[in-house]
């Protein structure tokens, strides 16, 4: 997927530079930070959202990151 946005190119160079995987699938990118699984801003899926929806968004997440809780306690 080609990240025109400057703050989420900057975030991926980022996780990169933090030792996490960033990981292109044509239509999404998954960033998994294996050190570290319960960061919570460490381990995404980055969606294009002039393309995608919620429900695919969570669908994603769930099937890269099956073991993750999906929202996080305050």
């Amino acid at each position: 997927m080609e990240v025109t946005a400057l703050g989420f190119a900057t975030d991926l160079m980022v996780r990169r530079l933090g030792g996490s995987t960033v990981e292109d699938h044509d239509d999404y990118i998954v960033v998994r930070t294996a050190t570290n699984p319960g960061f919570y801003w460490g381990n995404f899926v980055l969606l294009d959202p002039r393309r995608a929806d919620a429900g695919q968004a969570v669908t994603l997440f769930r099937s890269n990151f099956p073991t993750a809780a999906t929202s996080r306690s305050a």
